[in-house]
């Protein structure tokens, strides 16, 4: 039996505040956790935190305005709650997206891939502020480039979910580390971004899904797709600790995130003519060698502890 609208409103904004009642104990524990990390972290996880009050506030006014206020009656026109979910909505994703992206550059210095995923993350920005724009000069259901322009941000930003776990794990393969530590913190790394990423990509392929067959089901996703990217990110930073506990001698906490992923990882190798003389060096620069090979094995582990 499908459910009604009185389901659905009522669902969503208990599924909204149990995500959002999520996300303030995460950020509880972030700043617990991480009070030492770079402020603009700090201050990201603060805007995204206000974007998603903003959001579950407009979330439970559009329940209460559609059982209470009109008890249930045909709405002839938008609330002026969804220009605020999608505004707020936009918020949310840019940063998670940008600092998914961050990541994917900061792993394999592919900037060509991340300014190809940032303009798309600008593209589905920029669309859904002229969407939201549109509603709030007409509130009606008249279909005009508003409704245009909500299909196509909302087709990008789930374009946008997908592609990033694709293209972290094709820069990935690429990267050849020589040290053994370095390839495992770099396995627990990119495991447990793809596998964050690959959830906000599947609410996406679930979203599109609903909405281009007209399902009212997708409301619930809507309502709550701030907070799923806000939890996305939050749980990125925790899991920081959980790697570098896994590491013998390693920090259970603390860690700069602005600084991560300094060395690159990616090694390039160089020819040899057929007729090149290799020669040996000395010994004292055999023993040069290794000690610089320690100190490069020990500055990749550190740097990707700090995840």
């Amino acid at each position: 039996m499908p459910w009604n609208m009185y389901q659905l409103a009522l669902f969503s904004s208990w599924f909204n505040l149990c995500l959002y009642s999520f996300e303030l104990c995460l950020v509880t524990q972030y700043f617990w956790k991480f009070s030492k990390d770079a402020r603009w972290i700090h201050y990201m996880v603060i805007v995204m935190l206000l974007a998603d009050t903003v959001g579950t506030i407009a979330s439970c006014t559009t329940t209460w305005t559609f059982i209470i206020t009109y008890s249930m009656a045909p709405i002839m026109h938008h609330l002026w709650t969804m220009p605020a979910l999608m505004i707020t909505t936009a918020m949310t994703a840019m940063m998670e997206e940008s600092f998914l992206i961050y990541r994917i550059l900061s792993l394999s210095k592919a900037r060509l891939v991340s300014g190809f995923l940032m303009l798309l993350v600008a593209t589905h920005v920029v669309f859904k502020i002229i969407a939201a724009g549109y509603i709030i000069d007409d509130p009606s259901f008249v279909a005009n480039f508003g409704s245009t322009a909500t299909k196509i941000a909302y087709c990008v930003e789930a374009a946008v979910d997908i592609l990033i776990p694709m293209a972290l794990v094709w820069r990935l393969r690429k990267v050849n580390p020589t040290f053994q530590s370095t390839k495992s913190l770099l396995r627990q790394v990119s495991l447990q971004a793809f596998s964050s990423g690959c959830v906000v990509a599947l609410v996406g392929i679930t979203f599109l899904a609903l909405f281009w067959t007209q399902r009212r089901e997708f409301i619930v996703i809507t309502n709550s797709y701030g907070r799923i990217y806000t939890v996305t990110v939050l749980m990125n930073l925790l899991a920081r600790q959980g790697v570098a506990a896994g590491e013998k001698g390693a920090p259970s906490n603390g860690g700069n995130i602005s600084r991560l992923f300094d060395v690159d990882l990616s090694v390039e190798t160089e020819s040899i003519a057929p007729n090149d003389v290799i020669t040996a060096p000395p010994p004292s620069t055999l023993v040069g060698f290794k000690e610089n090979k320690e100190l490069v094995s020990q500055q990749s582990d550190e740097t990707l502890r700090m995840v």
